[in-house]
């Protein structure tokens, strides 16, 4: 069995009839503008490609991928090129600098290999060819694959370990939200920028006197000012004025930042399959319950934690139109004629009210919907109450509730209409159809 230090006893004719690949990589951007000795070494294997007996009208140099990770298999177009032109019988010889700069995940590489064995193509590491065609060659190549990915596993885990080292002290920083500034220290503190402060201090003072996120985005179109981000994409990541959408006004509410705590762990990335071989990156946020690191009075805030609590159960609150929403949650104090927008709930499943207008326009009739139950129950079954009618029944029917059909739903007590109290101990009116939850009407 030939040993694959036979080197270049294994270029036969057969070889060198077909084409040789020299395959350029690094990793990263960075790479590729700084180490430019490392991509003139692979650029070098051209010529050694003609030394060994190719001529130079069939080496060809593949650097599509120049500036990408091989970590991530399948998601680089140089090297499935690759693999399509040794898998049609194309390739004598596959040459990289190292097994490194072919493969750094299982996938990819044994793949290559697999292919490689049942087309008779070589495969140069350096200076060395191996024949994935000989056992010998072909386990020492799988080892080589099994310790380039090992290293890099390696390498991930002691800087992910040295991460969460320093954040359970307080001490990673990253790029700080509009609002604050990276001492000389090291240490967060509030912007010397009055204006970036003043803006910042603005939203929770509006929070606090409007109790609605959406509101506060709202007076703050209405008073056709400037909101403040950072701008991540530019390296000196600067604070700038934009027009202001609801994402920011949420964002620098729900930020615990603002609150002089110091969270790290908010969000995880996980890589999934969904539909296909090709992994996905997944954001997920993390419950507060669940946050890892939490450091209060790490820093200077805009506002308590305490407050910065009251406010999330706030927010919380005027999103209880969810599913899953629990009987205790208000609701935000909406807009409109209708009294009880927002806070009615359905008398028999507990479920918040939504408000349609019927009837001709110059005479609107408010309705209060249960439109959750259409869609878990049976299809002819719904949840109605207010102007026209109430309680339960079959579609296509209406049944008049007890305090009359035309009576205006603002004003009425007992229509389908669960006046005061909750869910379970409120008074019903006639026909049961609807309920007011946290007495706020």
């Amino acid at each position: 069995m030939t040993s694959s230090a036979d080197g270049h006893a294994k270029i036969r004719p057969e070889h060198l009839d077909r084409a040789a690949y020299v395959y350029v990589r690094q990793s990263s951007p960075h790479q590729v503008e700084h180490h430019r000795e490392g991509r003139r070494r692979q650029y070098d294997l051209a010529a050694w490609a003609h030394e060994v007996g190719w001529p130079t009208e069939r080496i060809v140099v593949l650097d599509d991928d120049q500036g990408k990770s091989s970590a991530v298999p399948q998601t680089r177009a140089g090297f499935g090129d690759l693999i399509a032109r040794v898998g049609r019988g194309e390739v004598g010889m596959v040459i990289s600098l190292e097994v490194e700069r072919l493969a750094r995940n299982n996938v990819d590489w044994h793949h290559l290999v697999y292919l490689c064995r049942w087309t008779d193509t070589l495969i140069a590491d350096g200076h060395l060819v191996y024949d994935p065609q000989l056992s010998a060659d072909r386990m020492v190549l799988g080892i080589r694959g099994q310790v380039s990915e090992l290293e890099l596993d390696t390498a991930i885990h002691r800087m992910v370990e040295a991460r969460w080292s320093k954040a359970r002290r307080g001490e990673f920083l990253t790029i700080p939200p509009a609002g604050y500034d990276v001492d000389d220290r090291g240490h967060l503190v509030i912007t010397a920028d009055e204006a970036v402060a003043h803006a910042i201090r603005t939203v929770f003072a509006k929070f606090a006197e409007l109790g609605s996120a959406r509101q506060v985005f709202l007076w703050w179109r209405e008073q056709k000012l400037k909101f403040p981000v950072r701008r991540l994409g530019l390296r000196s990541h600067p604070v700038v004025w934009v027009e202001p959408v609801y994402r920011m006004v949420r964002a620098t509410l729900h930020h615990p930042v603002y609150a002089g705590a110091y969270v790290f762990g908010r969000s995880q990335t996980r890589r999934e399959v969904d539909g296909g071989e090709t992994p996905r990156l997944r954001l997920r946020r993390v419950q507060r319950k669940d946050w890892p690191v939490l450091i209060r009075d790490h820093h200077p805030g805009y506002i308590s934690f305490e407050q910065f609590l009251e406010n999330q159960q706030r927010m919380q609150e005027n999103t209880a139109m969810t599913r899953g929403a629990e009987a205790s949650q208000t609701g935000a104090v909406r807009e409109g004629r209708a009294l009880l927008q927002g806070l009615a709930r359905c008398g028999r499943c507990g479920r918040h009210m939504y408000v349609s207008y019927g009837g001709h326009r110059s005479q609107r009739i408010m309705q209060y919907r249960c439109t959750m139950a259409r869609g878990e129950r049976a299809a002819d079954r719904w949840h109605r109450g207010g102007g026209v009618s109430g309680g339960h029944g079959p579609r296509g029917r209406r049944r008049r509730g007890g305090g009359g059909g035309r009576a205006p739903a603002t004003a009425r007590g007992a229509g389908g209409i669960l006046a005061a109290g909750d869910r379970e101990g409120g008074v019903r009116g006639a026909a049961g159809g609807a309920a007011v939850s946290g007495g706020r009407a």
